[in-house]
């Protein structure tokens, strides 16, 4: 088997969920894109391929305030979804598989069941989503403070113009008893895109996914700094 050697056409965009909880058993979301170098802009471009992340749904809320913040998201209480909806757009350049990492952090929660019971703290992910057909998981790493799953876009290689069915379309908060989370602590959920040209995966046996998974690992190992 070949081995893959160049990796100049990765492409690495993010945005930002940020989850403030109150002592109150609220949340207040904001929205924010960040690259990873805490750039404004969530378009990255490398050689010739060009892709973008963006939250179709969650940009189309009315914010009647005009405080960046939809109006939907402002004092968010427990169990409750908020729509999110992670969704790459192929801009420019040769064809490419995509992936999203969701890192999603964890804390030890009580949550109200049937309106009056309470159950015991159990460590869990603070946020739940479901993925939507199209996607799949190919890893997940999972410690004391977070969980860090990466999915690949199984459905199809995109081509110029194309975009991926979004990855989930609504987060949910759990019915987390008050005062578990500690008042005005911020909860971050961040997802990063992905993209390798087409023809990396070519040199690769397998299925779809198995081709995935493998050019993921290679990529990931060759960079040699932690995907820092």
């Amino acid at each position: 088997m070949k081995r893959i050697k160049k990796w100049q056409a990765i492409l690495i965009a993010a945005v930002v969920i940020c989850v403030c909880v109150t002592g109150f058993g609220s949340v207040y979301l904001t929205n924010a894109y960040l690259t990873d170098k805490h750039s404004v802009s969530n378009t990255f471009t490398i050689g010739d391929l060009l892709i973008d992340l963006k939250e179709p749904a969650w940009e189309g809320l009315p914010d009647k305030d005009g405080d960046g913040v939809p109006d939907i998201a402002d004092g968010i209480l427990p169990n409750t979804t908020v729509p999110k909806d992670p969704t790459v757009i192929h801009i420019s350049g040769v064809s490419a598989y995509i992936y999203l990492e969701v890192t999603v952090p964890r804390e030890d929660l009580q949550l109200v069941e049937n309106q009056s019971m309470v159950t015991s703290p159990q460590l869990m992910d603070v946020y739940q989503y479901v993925i939507n057909d199209g996607w799949t998981e190919i890893s997940r790493q999972v410690s004391d403070k977070e969980s860090k799953y990466l999915y690949a876009y199984t459905n199809k290689e995109l081509s110029v113009g194309e975009k991926t069915i979004p990855l989930f379309n609504e987060v949910y908060y759990p019915n987390v008893l008050e005062g578990t989370l500690p008042e005005g602590e911020h909860q971050n959920i961040q997802i990063k895109a992905y993209a390798i040209q087409s023809k990396y995966l070519d040199v690769i046996q397998g299925d779809v996914t198995e081709k995935m998974t493998k050019a993921f690992k290679l990529y990931w190992t060759q960079r040699g700094d932690g995907g820092q």
